[in-house]
């Protein structure tokens, strides 16, 4: 991408050794990347995907949603690269959802405090 600007550039890269043949089937990069949400094992990156579709190069507006995997389960991961077999995600993982939680609902006192007055 040419912008003629100093950019961020978002990308994934593999962790392991026993990954990098993966790196090939990794998401495009994201161009102007922009953290818009950091949290202990969560995260939130958006920016600019360039892509070429029916011979004409698009730019595509990506989000990022990251999850850090528990330490069992890159183990796990790395055990099947190990062993030449194809990994996927453990039953464990299923379900689990790279979006954050939601922040707790605010509590108001004056309907709390009323609430517990009646009881």
């Amino acid at each position: 991408m040419d912008s003629h600007r100093t950019m961020r550039v978002a990308s994934l890269t593999p962790a392991s050794p026993y990954d990098s043949a993966l790196a090939q089937d990794l998401l495009l990069p994201l161009w102007d990347a922009t953290v818009i949400f950091a949290g202990r094992r969560y995260w939130t990156v958006t920016g600019i995907e360039r892509e070429e579709i029916e011979g004409t190069e698009v730019s595509l507006r990506q989000t990022w949603a990251l999850m850090e995997f528990p330490g069992e389960v890159v183990e796990e991961i790395e055990s099947e690269l190990r062993a030449g077999r194809a990994w996927s995600l453990p039953l464990t993982m299923l379900g689990m959802s790279a979006v954050p939680p939601p922040p707790p609902a605010p509590i108001d006192p004056r309907v709390t405090a009323v609430a517990s007055m009646r009881t």
